[in-house]
């Protein structure tokens, strides 16, 4: 699993929370201490954060749907009291950067026969008018080079984290199918 999304602030703990309203954060208005300082255009959007394969960290995705006026967040999936959640953005070169290394874990971790990869490549990843189309299939292709490649691209994803499964947005999804 390689997000597109990455963390631009701090991480904070859920203090407050009912479903899908984020209340406070860090003791504080959720809006007020979730700030996004280098994407104000951008949709708001907020990670779960939680552990990875390798002790690296994942996100799982929540967009900020609406502001209350008490400051609190709402959003498109429930979070709990003591979830960790840093606000993010999309940024395809650190998007690629993190597949380079996803790719070059999996290569450590590949089965001894080989026989394909399957690939859920998520629509949207290449956020910008500039990048090129393909770019995630091509670095799968030079770390793969003699392995048949399925796949396609998606709205969505589902990979687990943690041993969960969980629902993705604009990540690609590499697995290797041993003999």
């Amino acid at each position: 699993l390689a997000q597109a999304e990455q963390p631009v602030g701090h991480t904070h703990r859920v203090t407050q929370a009912s479903g899908t309203r984020l209340v406070t954060v860090d003791g504080e208005p959720a809006a007020q201490a979730c700030v996004f300082p280098s994407a104000p255009n951008q949709p708001k959007l907020l990670g779960v954060v939680v552990g990875g394969p390798g002790g690296r960290t994942h996100h799982i995705l929540r967009s900020v749907l609406d502001v209350e006026e008490n400051g609190s967040l709402l959003l498109s999936a429930p979070v709990s009291e003591g979830d960790r959640v840093v606000p993010l953005t999309r940024d395809p070169e650190t998007a690629q950067r993190a597949l380079r290394d996803m790719l070059d874990d999996l290569k450590r971790r590949a089965p001894a026969n080989p026989a394909f990869i399957l690939v859920v490549d998520g629509e949207g990843r290449q956020n910008t008018a500039d990048a090129p189309v393909g770019l995630d299939f091509q670095a799968i292709r030079d770390t793969f080079p003699e392995l048949p490649i399925l796949g396609w691209r998606s709205t969505s994803q589902l990979a687990p984290v943690e041993g969960h499964p969980a629902h993705h947005r604009r990540s690609v999804v590499v697995t290797i199918i041993g003999h």
